[in-house]
């Protein structure tokens, strides 16, 4: 195998001392480190010879404007081109299958990406930084958008994720701050961990019909984002998924899915309306606390449980339909809505834990029906317009303190027991 020197004057197919044409006679591997820190070069054409550029080849050639890569350049090794602050364009060869890790990070002034139908694997943080990067296609046998490919390509304005994508990584896309519309192909299965945190430009997000999870952070702090349309597979919004996304108005959970999980929402502080359909399992702790905006929610039949702080510090939720099969609202589950006066509790309710509507200053009464089995008596602790409590079950459990902790309250009534205070 013929390997390359490191002088202009070894290269016979080079014209100048600032371009440099690799390849056609002979040489068959651009070796690791070959132009290395080389402040000259502003051209590289790569001949159909070259099957491999090895790792930092041309790493922080800070003078690099233009590469065109050859045919039969199967590898762009890892950091090949890290650090050319000035290369602003890149030409793919149609033989290209693998673009390594950090090939091109911190090539400040590329502007598009144009990625082949040959290539397969784009690896971790492959064009991490490109931060004048605005548009990016991204060919159709790639398969997985691995961990913080695209992070931080703060010019990046658009983006349509191809439908042969099956994975987006961890923080492929996150701190990608000019982002406004996202379309995610229905061959997507997993959004994974910090995807799209911090995409503050972020507007419309559509979900295609393959996406199962949503993983944690995965659109955390997108501040401008106002809508998120849901495909039909996905069954997990993971924890802090949609955490901060202020703008955030209406949402309608998609039909399948199954776990909205801790602080999912936690924080959408200008959403109004929230509609969860009834294949909703699980709802996680905190999961819409801190939602000040939101007025009225519905809670589908599948839940069973509302855990602890799930919709705390909604401080204008007006009213909430219950589903049929809710058993248990834990502690702290309402509390502090300060706007609450209508709750329609469902029919099976057991159990209300400490706290559940502790603070829900506008509630004046309450009507639970028969199968509520334990109460705890602070559970609507300082509610203090509340002025009746009907509870149809006199053989309820109270776990007694100071008496639910309202001064207006006159009376509970158990079924044909009626408690006056």
């Amino acid at each position: 195998m013929s390997h390359l020197q490191t002088t202009f004057n070894d290269f016979t197919n080079s014209t100048s001392n600032d371009c440099v044409t690799i390849g056609y006679n002979g040489e068959t591997v651009i070796n690791d480190y070959q132009f290395k820190d080389n402040t000259l070069i502003k051209s590289v054409i790569i001949g159909s010879n070259v099957k491999k550029i090895g790792k930092h080849a041309f790493s922080d050639c800070t003078a690099l404007e233009n590469v065109i890569i050859g045919d039969n350049v199967h590898t762009i090794g890892k950091s090949a081109f890290e650090g050319c602050i000035s290369l602003k364009h890149v030409t793919f060869g149609s033989g290209l299958s693998c673009i390594c890790s950090r090939a091109f990070e911190d090539c400040t002034s590329l502007q598009d990406i144009i990625i082949g139908p040959s290539v397969q694997m784009i690896e971790g943080g492959a064009f991490l930084h490109c931060t004048s990067l605005k548009s990016v296609t991204i060919g159709e046998n790639v398969q997985i958008i691995e961990m913080g490919t695209f992070c931080n390509c703060t010019s990046l304005e658009s983006l349509i994720i191809p439908s042969n994508i099956k994975i987006i990584g961890e923080s492929a896309f996150s701190d990608c701050t000019s982002l406004k519309s996202v379309i995610i192909g229905d061959g997507v299965q997993e959004i994974y961990n910090g995807a799209f945190k911090n995409c503050m430009s972020l507007l419309t997000v559509t979900i295609g019909n393959s996406v199962k999870n949503i993983h944690i952070n995965a659109f955390r702090d997108c501040l401008s984002l106002q809508t998120v349309t849901f495909g039909d597979s996905v069954k997990m919004i993971g924890e802090k998924a949609f955490l901060k996304c202020e703008s955030l108005k209406n949402l309608v959970i998609g039909n399948n899915v199954e776990i909205i999980d801790t602080c999912a929402f936690k924080d959408c502080i200008y959403l109004e309306s929230v509609t969860i359909g009834d294949s909703v399992k699980i709802i996680g702790t905190s999961a819409f606390s801190g939602c000040e905006s939101l007025q009225s929610v519905t809670i589908g039949n599948g839940v069973q449980n509302i855990n602890s702080m799930t919709f705390y510090y909604c401080t204008s939720l007006q009213s909430i339909i219950i589903g049929s099969n809710v058993k248990t609202i834990k502690s702290g589950a309402f509390s502090n809505c300060t706007s609450l006066s209508s709750i329609d509790f469902g029919h099976n309710i057991e159990t209300i834990e400490a706290c559940a509507f502790s603070n829900c200053t506008s509630l004046q009464s309450v009507n639970i029906g028969s199968k509520l089995k334990t109460i705890n008596l602070q559970a609507f602790n300082d509610c203090n317009s509340l002025e009746s409590i009907i509870i149809g079950n006199k053989n309820l459990i109270m776990h007694y303190s100071n008496y639910f902790g309202n001064k207006k309250l006159e009376s509970v009534t158990l079924e044909n027991l009626e408690i006056v205070f």
